[in-house]
This record gives structure tokens, sequence and C-alpha cells, in this order.
């Protein structure tokens, strides 16, 4: 199997993966607005262990045993990225479809969130008085088109991907002793 399509696969059973969890988070009633840090901890976690585990199936069972550095974080990355736009597809329905409601919940949340940091530290937002909250609001809405919300989800989970794949690399690594470079 090349790299390639061992890297689609995987990342098409990562995608399917997190795409799970995401239904069962909002099944539950755990949207990432409300509790973001718990959603990137579960998420992180389990592309995390994912990785972890497929990197080194791909060494052991089809790279004979050896997988130098930059192939392990060749495979990690790529694998994520597939991943990403699968979860992005899913963002995007969930965002456009499922919970229509989701852009303005956002923004409230973030009003909120202005008005508590007022109140906790009143002398930082001196400089902001004169925020015009309704081109606020139109800059906020337009962060939740389909077309951006995909960039994001691939930008980001591409840089997390890479972070991860850069750790997990150093312990994957595996060198064919014999072979003289």
């Amino acid at each position: 199997m090349s790299e390639r399509k061992f890297s689609m696969n995987q990342g098409a059973y990562l995608g399917f993966i997190l795409v799970g969890v995401a239904l069962l988070e909002y099944i539950i009633g755990i949207i990432d607005i409300e509790k973001p840090v718990l959603v990137w901890l579960i998420n992180t976690g389990i592309i995390i262990m994912f990785l972890w585990y497929t990197i080194q199936r791909y060494r052991d069972d089809i790279n004979e045993g050896f997988l130098s550095y930059a192939q392990s974080l060749k495979i990690g990355v790529s694998i994520v990225v597939f991943a990403s736009f699968i979860f992005g597809i899913w963002k995007v329905l969930l965002i456009n479809f499922i919970m229509p409601d989701y852009p303005e919940i956002f923004i409230q949340s973030q009003e909120e969130r202005m008005i508590e940091m007022e109140e906790m530290y009143p002398n930082l937002m001196d400089g902001f008085v004169d925020l015009d909250w309704e081109k606020i609001e139109e800059e906020a809405y337009k962060s939740f088109r389909p077309h951006t919300i995909m960039i994001n989800e691939i930008i980001s989970k591409a840089i997390g991907g890479f972070m991860i794949s850069l750790i997990i690399s150093f312990f994957t690594k595996r060198v064919d002793k014999n072979i003289i470079t």
C-alpha cells in the first residue's frame, strides 16, 4: 500500500471518528462555544492517540519495521489534513443546517465575555469604548460562511497535526542501521 493511499484511508477514519465524537458532543449538549477547552482536549487527545497508533502500524506492518523522521511527519500531517476535510464538512453542516443559530450563540457568548472582562478589569477596555458592535457582528457572520469554515478547519488542524506529528515522529522513527546514507 502506498504512503498516500494509507494516509488517505487513515485520514478518512480519523475524520469520521472526530465527526462521531462531535455528533455525540452535540447530542449530549456540549458545544465548542460554551466549553472550548473541553472540546479541544477531547479532539486533540483523539488525534494524538490515533496518530501514535497509525504511524506505528505503518512502520511495523507496511514499511518493514523502519520509518524515517520525515516519513513519519509526512504521514501524520497527511492523515490530519485528510481528516480535516471530513470534519470541515461536518462543521459546515452543523453551523448552516443542524444548528443555524450557532452564529448568534457565538456572538452573544463573545459579547458576554467582553462584558465580564469589563467588570473584572474596568480599565482594560478603555480604548474600546467606541466599538461598533454592528460591524463586529457583521465580520463575525462572515467567518461562518462555508468556505471560511473549511479553510479554518484545514489550516488549524494542519498546524496542530504538524506539531503533534513532530513529537510523535521523534518516538516512532526507526532507521535501518544497515543502510548507508
